[in-house]
């Protein structure tokens, strides 16, 4: 194959190349507060908290979600409202941290989205948490979970 020929081979394949891909979406970070059975105030118990470290790193654009969840221990109705009132407690301890209250949406699953699946009426301190997350992407109610957006 000649040189010419070579080159235009080269170059016709050069132009039929895709188009690079978007940039990667910021990673979705995860913080997780733990609580004692039935109480909606915080356990502080690592040298790292995650509010703290977390909460003022939230890039700017960023939606922040704030998911409470409790353990089986209690009615269904009742859990439902101290996975509320620990959402709430939490995103505002963000909102202390710099986090902009408008890019808040706090989210409540009750018992019905567990770390380690138990029976019904069964203390688990794995199960009473609060995650928060950014994301590039809005936060969604799913079939399991209700949302609301921060408002105090």
């Amino acid at each position: 194959m000649s040189p010419d020929l070579m080159m235009a081979v080269i170059s016709a394949g050069l132009a039929q190349t895709a188009p690079l891909p978007p940039p990667p979406k910021p990673p979705l970070v995860h913080g997780y507060v733990y609580f004692e059975s039935g109480s909606a105030t915080p356990i502080r118990r690592y040298q790292f908290d995650p509010i703290e470290y977390l909460g003022a790193r939230a890039p700017t654009g960023s939606f922040v979600y704030v998911q409470g969840q409790t353990d089986t221990v209690g009615s269904e109705a009742s859990n439902q409202a101290l996975a509320w009132k620990r959402a709430f407690a939490v995103a505002d301890l963000l909102v202390l941290e710099g986090v902009d209250p408008q890019r808040i949406t706090v989210m409540s699953c009750g018992e019905w989205v567990l770390n380690r699946s138990t029976a019904d009426d069964t203390p688990e301190p794995l199960n009473r948490f609060v995650l928060f997350d950014w994301s590039s992407e809005p936060p969604r109610a799913g079939p399991l979970c209700s949302i609301k957006p921060y408002r105090r």
